[in-house]
């Protein structure tokens, strides 16, 4: 029998989905931890072909007519999209819903829409489509490590950690520079 125990967030409590599925129940309860390690600028992906493709950057109000691609299963960056859509003065109007970025990028190569996606979503992009970052302030996303607080963690946990927080502080500081 497995069982799942929800962890907290920061932000308030997280969906069924994000919660960890374990064999067996805990020996006695435990607090999870949850901690930063890193996050990722989220941007506008348009085809090649759109009329926005060209350009350095691009204001959020510039897509205002258009369709959007959006993640299916209310994941979050529906909700970003909408909240980043309501900055720039109009609500998203969707014209389709994707399960992972791979589908996203395969809907906006064909025009089914523009989307969001963060940037660590769309490291391999496809040659078809082009992520372009917002001229304002993008949407952030945070990256947590959870563990049990109770827990010590191994050696190669900690080395683990370690060597994913200076990957997420590499790429924050390549997406800055360029």
């Amino acid at each position: 029998m497995r069982h799942c125990a929800p962890l907290p967030s920061p932000s308030g409590p997280l969906r069924r989905s994000s919660a960890v599925t374990t064999p067996k129940a805990p020996a006695s309860p435990a607090t999870p931890s949850a901690r930063p390690n890193g996050g990722s600028v989220g941007g506008p992906v348009v085809s090649e072909r759109h009329r926005l493709a060209d350009r350095d950057s691009i204001r959020i109000a510039e897509l205002r007519d258009e369709a959007w691609v959006v993640r299916a299963d209310d994941h979050p960056v529906a909700q970003t999209i909408e909240k980043l859509c309501q900055r720039g003065g109009f609500t998203p109007r969707t014209s389709v819903f994707a399960h992972d970025y791979g589908e996203v990028q395969a809907m906006v190569a064909v025009e089914l829409g523009v989307a969001i996606a963060p940037r660590l979503a769309v490291l391999n992009l496809r040659p078809d489509v082009r992520s372009i970052p917002l001229a304002t302030r993008p949407p952030q996303r945070r990256i947590l490590v959870a563990h049990l607080t109770e827990r010590r963690l191994s050696p190669a946990a900690q080395e683990g950690i370690a060597v994913c927080a200076a990957a997420a502080h590499q790429l924050q500081e390549g997406f800055e520079a360029g």
